[in-house]
């Protein structure tokens, strides 16, 4: 479909700050391989629900967050040789027909697995493909299983007995093929490298927009920082005599023994837009729980549609020049959205330090 197309494509152009509904997905999977590192968590320690398409169109990026980036590279390598050996029983083959087929399976397996991997590693747009031998499935795993069958059988007894000048253009074409199927590994390897370790602080710390259903704008980030700071209780509140104002419990959820003998003087815990300036809970917020808001963090630009009010366009900086501004305002008004505009400064943690939690075992 024509909406589908356009999400993936827009997905791909702007992963972070795309709004858009489920078009989170490359987000995730980045997350995911920056999980990775070099080795890994380890077999069956990847972070459940953490990427919902992680059995079937980005297995890979749990392959890498599992065995990080050399069971990653592994991986790569494994599908390069299954590519070139089919290759090589192109070249040996006997006849033009048997050379064309094994050269052509050989060449599906490689396109497949480009086309999927590219789009996990953000290289081309994601595209809904199994990745070969890895995605949970029937019909795709079964076709591949299939392939691998059919470049073996041609393998076998197809030796070539007498030399033609037609079979000889025709390895000769393949080997080109050869060493651009070997390039490409490299390539994914080095791509997957850089998720997967050069990158991977950068990315786990990086905040993404999503769009709710009802139109409003939400900022969210590494579902693994996420869970360590619900973990982390927030701590209480006492006044000079040591007495408790404000307490959470085992669940994390905030009390107040006094009720409403404070009135709203100590604020909700949890951050939000409304949350006034003055409030307690707002003021000690980086102390109780341990880690600040950014100074500058992305900005969302509201319209109003008919009654209601939904987020029109994402900008990375929430602080702007007049001429940047402006142009915001120029792309809000292009998609349709009526006055009032507005643009709203979302709350974004600053989980830097609890990067080295994240890192543990």
């Amino acid at each position: 479909p024509v909406a589908s197309v356009t999400l993936r494509l827009k997905m791909w152009t702007d992963p972070w700050l795309n709004g858009l509904k489920n078009g989170d997905q490359l987000v995730l999977a980045f997350w995911t391989l920056a999980a990775g590192g070099s080795t890994g968590t380890g077999i069956g320690s990847g972070w459940p629900g953490a990427l919902p398409a992680g059995h079937t169109d980005l297995a890979f990026a749990h392959v890498v967050e599992e065995l990080g980036w050399l069971g990653g590279s592994g991986y790569l390598l494994l599908i390069g040789l299954a590519i070139t050996d089919g290759l090589r029983v192109a070249l040996h083959n006997r006849t033009p027909e048997r050379i064309l087929m094994a050269a052509g399976l050989a060449l599906l397996l490689g396109s497949q697995a480009a086309v999927i991997l590219g789009g996990t590693l953000g290289l081309i747009p994601l595209t809904g493909v199994v990745v070969p031998y890895l995605s949970y499935g029937k019909s795709g795993m079964a076709g591949f299983l299939l392939l691998a069958a059919l470049i073996v059988r041609l393998g076998e007894n197809g030796m070539v007995r007498q030399d033609t000048e037609e079979l000889k253009e025709l390895r000769e074409s393949l080997f080109p093929v050869q060493i651009f199927v070997g390039a490409g590994v490299l390539f994914l390897i080095l791509a997957t490298g850089y998720r997967a370790v050069w990158n991977r602080d950068e990315v786990t710390l990086r905040p993404a927009i999503t769009t709710l259903a009802d139109g409003s704008a939400r900022l969210f980030s590494d579902p693994r920082l996420q869970a360590i700071a619900r973990a982390i209780q927030r701590g209480p509140l006492l006044d000079r005599k040591e007495e408790v104002l404000a307490q959470s419990d085992a669940e994390n959820k905030r009390s107040y023994p006094l009720g409403s003998a404070l009135g709203t003087l100590l604020g909700p815990p949890d951050g939000g837009l409304l949350r006034p300036a003055w409030s307690v809970e707002r003021q000690q917020d980086t102390v109780l729980r341990g880690w600040p808001d950014r100074s500058d963090g992305p900005a969302v630009w509201m319209a109003t549609f008919g009654e209601t009010q939904r987020m029109v366009l994402a900008v990375p900086s929430y602080m702007m020049d007049a001429s940047e501004e402006a142009q915001a305002l120029r792309n809000a008004h292009a998609k349709g959205g009526t006055e009032p505009l507005r643009r709203i400064r979302l709350a974004t943690p600053d989980y830097q330090s609890l990067l080295a939690v994240v890192r543990l075992p």
